[in-house]
């Protein structure tokens, strides 16, 4: 009888598997974990550990740039409870979640994000209802990082970070938008990005192809 042919790891398999391993060495169980629901005035802060159990929480006021104050705070509690470190966890809100990577990097703790869109499925199952508040999500997202749900966040470095921002254009240049900025050398020689690259509306795309807004033939 022939043996069946042993399937191969895809790359998909590879990354996933480099991806858990990374997470493993960042979340460990000698680490509390503190989760953040930030907000654009108050920083809601939940001290958990891996059983999702609370070890403390408390509210803090302004942006997120008290997350220095919320590591001097957390820290004791994690200590009290046994644990050597944190590690920090938050939803990639907008852009609230980089002064917590720039703060957090400094003082040499990891941060970990988690997708808002698990942490809302999360809050269903938890009690099978869509109540929410700014410290069940925050225990919700300490929770979904112990199981290993998240992921490590960067920094867009080099031309990429130029994305989203003022637009690819260059200080020198005249031209200050960004679908503008592809068909100018200057900016593509500043960016590197390729010049004169064709594009196509959606408008006209969606006009051409098989799902046009043309109306339907009566009778």
């Amino acid at each position: 009888m022939p043996k069946a042919k042993r399937p191969e790891l895809t790359r998909g398999d590879l990354r996933r598997n480099e991806r858990l391993s990374k997470l493993r060495s960042i979340v460990r169980r000698e680490f509390a974990i503190i989760g953040i629901d930030l907000a654009s005035a108050k920083q809601a802060a939940v001290v958990a550990d891996h059983q999702s159990k609370t070890l403390g929480k408390a509210m803090f006021s302004g942006s997120p740039w008290v997350i220095d104050e919320i590591l001097d705070w957390a820290l004791p509690i994690a200590e009290r409870a046994g644990f050597a470190g944190l590690v920090v966890a938050c939803e990639p809100t907008g852009h609230r979640w980089k002064p917590l990577l720039d703060r957090y990097r400094e003082r040499g703790v990891d941060l970990v994000c988690v997708n808002a869109m698990l942490v809302a499925r999360a809050r269903e199952a938890e009690d099978f209802t869509k109540n929410r508040s700014d410290f069940s999500d925050a225990t919700l997202i300490a929770r979904l990082t112990a199981e290993r749900r998240g992921h490590v966040p960067y920094l867009a470095e080099g031309p990429w970070s130029l994305s989203g921002t003022s637009g690819f254009a260059a200080p020198s240049c005249s031209c200050r938008r960004p679908q503008r900025a592809r068909d100018c050398a200057t900016c593509s020689s500043a960016t590197g990005l390729p010049s004169s690259v064709p594009r196509r509306s959606r408008w006209s795309a969606s006009r051409s192809g098989p799902c046009s807004r043309s109306r339907p033939i009566q009778g």
